[in-house]
């Protein structure tokens, strides 16, 4: 199994933000092809009870790398990657892993 793994920063307005992300983009995610499961999740607090290093993560997972390469490239890949654009105003990264 692989995932592409996104780590969003504070963004500029949460509660705009939380619309957003929720409704529209997750709705968005869910018809990229191939998708096998999608989690998502707002950071509390860093493990010594610090203020997070992120505002909220997402993971999006895959049977394999070529078919989550295919699926991410896809129109409705590409249509959910910009889409973050929109709402993401304090940045985001993303990055693939592979599960062990």
């Amino acid at each position: 199994m692989y995932k592409a793994v996104l780590l969003y920063h504070q963004p500029e307005d949460s509660e705009a933000f939380e619309h957003h992300h929720l409704g529209r983009h997750l709705s968005l995610t869910a018809k990229v092809p191939n998708v096998v499961r999608i989690e998502t999740a707002r950071a509390l607090s860093g493990s010594d009870g610090s203020p997070a290093a992120f505002y909220r993560t997402a993971e999006i997972w895959f049977d394999d790398l070529p078919t989550l390469r295919a699926s991410l490239g896809s129109p409705e890949g590409r249509e959910a990657l910009a889409d973050t654009e929109s709402f993401a105003t304090g940045g985001v990264e993303m990055f693939i892993t592979e599960i062990d």
